[in-house]
C-alpha cells in the first residue's frame, strides 16, 4: 500500500471511530435528558388520584384527581391515560385494541382542589380481564412530566 493510501485509511478510520463517539455519546445524553424530564410514579407530593365510589366497571370507572400543589396543573381528559397490569410482580402496559387520538383537552381542579373525570376504556383496552391494573395520568410541572397513578382491581 502507497503512503498516500495508508494516510487517507487512517484519515477514514480515525474519522469513522470519531463519528461513532459522536453517536453514542449523543444517544446517551439524549437519554439522560429524557429520564431527568420524567420522574418517578407518584413522587410528587400534593397530587393523588381516588377511584370514585361504586363506578368501577370492567370497562369504566370516574376518578377524583386531588391537587393540592400551588400550581395550576393541567389535567388531560378522558382520552388522556394509560393503563397498566400487573404480571409476575411488574407493571407492564395493557395492549391496546384501537388507537384514538389525544385531544389537547385540558382541566383544572375547582375550589376545591378536585377534578373528576369520566373513563371509558372500552373502546381503547376493552373489558378488562380479572387482574390487578392501575390507570396512569400524568401532569407537567416546570417542564417535568410526572405521572400518578390509582390501582384497582378487576375480578
Amino acid at each position: 500500500m502507497s503512503k498516500q493510501k495508508s494516510k487517507n485509511f487512517k484519515k477514514i478510520f480515525i474519522i469513522s471511530i470519531f463519528m461513532v463517539l459522536v453517536i453514542g455519546i449523543s444517544a446517551t445524553i439524549e437519554k439522560m435528558v429524557e429520564s431527568s424530564n420524567k420522574y418517578e410514579m407518584n413522587s410528587i407530593d400534593g397530587i393523588s388520584m381516588v377511584i370514585k365510589e361504586n363506578t368501577l366497571t370492567k370497562t369504566g370507572m370516574s376518578v377524583v384527581i386531588i391537587d393540592t400543589t400551588n400550581y395550576k396543573n393541567v389535567y388531560g381528559g378522558s382520552c388522556d391515560y394509560r393503563i397498566d397490569r400487573r404480571l409476575n410482580n411488574k407493571w407492564e402496559e395493557v395492549k391496546k385494541i384501537k388507537n384514538f387520538p389525544s385531544y389537547l383537552q385540558g382541566s383544572y381542579v375547582d375550589e376545591n382542589n378536585k377534578l373528576e373525570i369520566d373513563i371509558d376504556w372500552s373502546k381503547t383496552y376493552g373489558e378488562l380481564e380479572k387482574g390487578e391494573y392501575r390507570l396512569v395520568k400524568s401532569t407537567e410541572i416546570e417542564n417535568k412530566l410526572y405521572e400518578f397513578s390509582v390501582e384497582f382491581e378487576i375480578s
